[in-house]
């Protein structure tokens, strides 16, 4: 029996002691009869037991539903489930509290090498003055091999020349040339012997674009103007 119940029953007692003013029997329990005095105060303090009863009722019955959970669970249980787990908790602090990123010195800029020269594509036009005579060239290339057709005017015998001769990249001693071979009549096709083979030296300009800046042959070198 619970002390609320307890109160409540004593409460009852001492209101009915006052209202009836005792002489009744319950159970082993003998009422003997009070004065009027005695039932004032019996009333009192009966009153307040029972409201006491009903107050410590009201009192446990939240807490013990409270502890027992909305559904009357094993509160042991419905604790656990509440709880998150050990690895989500792990993962929550690590988003709430991000680790700071450490600080990486920036990597440093390397200057683009030169790129490198791969020949002429299509057609394009050349001269270039030696020992007085003007001499002037149409192009025809395709990256590192084509032809080239130089005309010029024969310093002996006043007659304009024709000479075709094939041309090939190469590479020597650090400079990037058109090597000429194989001078012959360009109507003809027949060899020609008193006209030399050309280099035509390839050079960088500032912008980056190449250009044929000069034209020799085994004795000499002139100035090359493209266009």
């Amino acid at each position: 029996m619970t002390i609320e119940v307890v109160s409540f029953i004593a409460g009852v007692i001492l209101v009915a002691v006052g209202v009836i003013g005792g002489g009744f029997e319950l159970k082993e329990l003998k009422i003997p009869r009070v004065g009027a005095i005695a039932r004032v105060f019996s009333l009192g303090i009966g009153m307040f037991f029972v409201s006491l009863g009903i107050g410590l009722d009201d009192r446990l019955a939240p807490s013990a539903a409270a502890s027992l959970g909305p559904t009357g669970a094993n509160p042991l249980l419905s604790t656990q489930a509440q709880e998150p787990a050990p690895e989500a908790a792990a993962e929550a602090e690590a988003v709430a509290r991000p680790e700071p990123v450490a600080a990486t010195e920036p990597e440093p800029v390397q200057e683009a090498s030169p790129q490198a020269f791969t020949g002429f594509d299509g057609e394009y036009r050349l001269s270039w003055t030696m020992e007085g005579v003007l001499y002037q060239a149409a192009f025809r290339t395709a990256g590192h091999a084509g032809a080239v057709w130089v005309s010029y005017v024969h310093p002996a015998t006043g007659a304009v020349m024709q000479v075709q001769q094939d041309v090939a990249l190469r590479e020597a001693e650090g400079r990037i040339f058109y090597e000429g071979s194989n001078p012959r009549h360009a109507d003809s096709q027949q060899p020609t012997a008193d006209y030399q083979p050309d280099f035509f030296i390839i050079e960088q300009m500032k912008d980056g674009s190449w250009t044929i800046s000069q034209v020799c042959d085994q004795t000499a070198c002139a100035p090359a103007a493209v266009g």
